[in-house]
């Protein structure tokens, strides 16, 4: 089996930036945010192998597109689609979990 390609959008990128500035405005440990990181880049590498891996949540959020969530440090959240027909996982932005009002 070929692992899947994995495309990151812009809005991952601005979102894991802008959680990382808050949580280093407000003092939280580098080893705390080393850790959120780490397990990000975990559970997304394993999609190259796994892509149906999580729970699919187009339902739960009314998303007219079929969509997977990824749940990280318990109060975020990936969103992300899965391509068969180009073998590639599209990794969304991140998400506080209290702060759902998806756009993806």
């Amino acid at each position: 089996m070929d692992p899947y390609e994995l495309s990151f959008s812009n809005d991952f990128q601005i979102s894991l930036k802008q959680t990382i500035a808050i949580w280093e405005s407000i003092g939280i440990d580098a080893g705390k945010i080393q850790t959120f990181v780490s397990d990000i880049n975990t559970a997304v590498a394993s999609l190259k192998i796994f892509p149906n891996r999580f729970a699919n949540v187009d339902e739960k959020y009314r998303i007219p597109v079929p969509t997977k969530q990824i749940i990280i440090c318990d109060h975020y959240a990936i969103l992300y689609r899965v391509k068969e027909a180009t073998h590639t996982v599209e990794i969304g932005p991140t998400y506080n979990l209290k702060q759902m009002g998806i756009t993806f």
